[in-house]
């Protein structure tokens, strides 16, 4: 993961108010999960919140290195930064700030800023997982240059596929890996448990 800029700010020791701080951390823990495990933990200490990974919640049948777990985690962050910034807060992402503990996963330094924008804050409780098909319809152009650069802006890369041979390829080890999966008695189970 690239590291998310320092905000532009003077030198503060300002702390916001617990209920400010409740509220960000509300909104994060709605982040999609891998089977809604949630596997995530939060310890807060004045101006710095820290996310840990709750190993407790790892798949060990369908994410047996733990991929899934961190990008989880990752989109809990993400919604963290963007609930705060709504609040009139920056944060300052540290990822995996402590060599020695690769649970913890962030430490979020917080330092007041002017907030452009809420919008996406708001967005955050009306996401809803849709698990039906993909329709026939080819995605928009400009709707994947759209999502290419809300992707840069996190730091993350977005890669369309439209090679028809890459994309056969793709579709090949999907399918490979999804038949791997449900032979797997304990990936069943486990699916059983978290999706019921």
């Amino acid at each position: 993961m690239a590291s998310v800029p320092r905000p532009r700010a003077a030198v503060t020791t300002a702390t916001p108010d617990r209920e400010t701080v409740l509220a960000a951390l509300r909104l994060a823990v709605r982040a999609p999960s891998v089977y809604n495990s949630q596997p995530w933990g939060w310890r807060v200490e004045g101006r710095i919140v820290h996310l840990y990974a709750d190993l407790s919640r790892r798949l060990p049948a369908t994410d047996p290195q733990g991929r899934d777990l961190v990008i989880s985690c990752g989109a809990a962050l993400h919604h963290l930064l963007v609930a705060l910034a709504a609040s009139g807060w920056a944060g300052w992402a540290h990822r995996l700030p402590d060599p020695h503990r690769p649970d913890v996963l962030a430490a979020v330094e917080l330092v007041p800023h002017v907030t452009s924008d809420a919008d996406l804050a708001a967005t955050i409780p009306r996401r809803r997982t849709d698990r039906r098909r993909f329709g026939p319809w080819a995605v928009p152009g400009e709707l994947i240059g759209e999502m290419t650069e809300l992707a840069e802006n996190q730091g993350v890369a977005l890669q369309e596929i439209t090679q028809p041979r890459l994309r056969w390829r793709l579709f090949k080890a999907i399918a490979a890996a999804d038949e791997m999966q449900r032979a797997d008695p304990a990936y069943a189970a486990e699916l059983a448990r978290w999706s019921g």
